[in-house]
């Protein structure tokens, strides 16, 4: 049996680690080689083979190869720990942090308007998302998130709050509301209200106050600014619904930003 080439520095590692340079070979084993990141199998090592660099020596290591990955480890394997599988199954591994409900639950969104109507009127109301609790939980999911409810102009489905303490007459009462956050979780589910705070509805109290002069108190709690020369706006930002991101305002001489609709104004945030 051919012995294979060991490179000077490769022997003296070796007598440092067993005392001797003895490469025995088993039946069938094989000498594992590493080039250019690329795993070979050569269970003939000639002398010859110079450019190739080879990791042997049953007396010294051994690779183990399970699912592609290799290690390489001392003469007694044994002795070395293998470490905890953190894989309980495929589908729900742990790991040493907590899951985040909020980044792995599945949630299911819900327009009210359009989901369920339970009186009749052709709109879907908070009353009919309680009726459809065990559908959604049994769908497998852990969340259900609610589009806006709260009172609006309707400028944009909802979007453009004019009061932040109640829902809109069409969904049902504050009292349903409490209903069905109960019932949602007595499934052991969780739920989330869409809660628009960047900007209000125009019609929001505090919009009108803010508006009604240049030295009101809630005047900072928007963006207005002065208009360049010449009638200009006071920059060239663009509403996400199209046109300028600035609207006038007569009645103080300034422009308020905007950057969904005109009757969106974003708070000073």
């Amino acid at each position: 049996m051919k012995k294979p080439f060991l490179s000077g520095a490769e022997k003296q590692r070796a007598k440092q680690l067993v005392g001797s340079v003895e490469i025995q070979q088993t039946h069938q084993q094989t000498v594992m080689t590493k080039v250019d990141d690329d795993i070979q199998l050569c269970p003939n090592v000639d002398d010859q083979q110079t450019s190739t660099r080879n990791i042997l020596s049953t007396k010294l290591f051994y690779s183990s190869f399970s699912h592609n990955n290799m290690s390489t480890v001392t003469e007694n394997p044994s002795t070395i720990p293998k470490p905890e599988s953190t894989m309980k199954s495929s589908f729900h591994p742990t790991t040493d942090v907590r899951r985040k409900w909020w980044k792995e639950s599945i949630a299911y969104q819900i327009y009210p308007r359009s989901f369920q109507d339970s009186n009749g009127d052709g709109i879907g109301d908070i009353q009919g998302i309680i009726q459809r609790l065990d559908h959604i939980k049994d769908l497998g999911a852990d969340l259900i998130w609610i589009c806006p409810i709260y009172k609006s102009a309707n400028d944009d489905n909802g979007y453009d709050i004019s009061d932040y303490q109640d829902i809109m007459d069409v969904f049902g009462t504050m009292e349903d509301v409490d209903e069905l956050i109960k019932q949602v979780h007595a499934r052991n589910m969780r739920i989330i209200f869409d809660l628009v705070l960047n900007h209000t509805s125009d019609e929001h109290p505090w919009f009108i106050e803010s508006r009604s002069s240049r030295i009101n108190p809630k005047r900072d709690w928007y963006v207005w600014r002065d208009g360049q020369s010449g009638g200009l706006r006071p920059n060239n930002w663009e509403s996400i619904f199209n046109g300028s991101a600035w609207e006038y305002d007569k009645e103080t001489d300034q422009y308020y930003l905007h950057l969904f609709s005109r009757k969106m104004p974003d708070v000073n945030w």
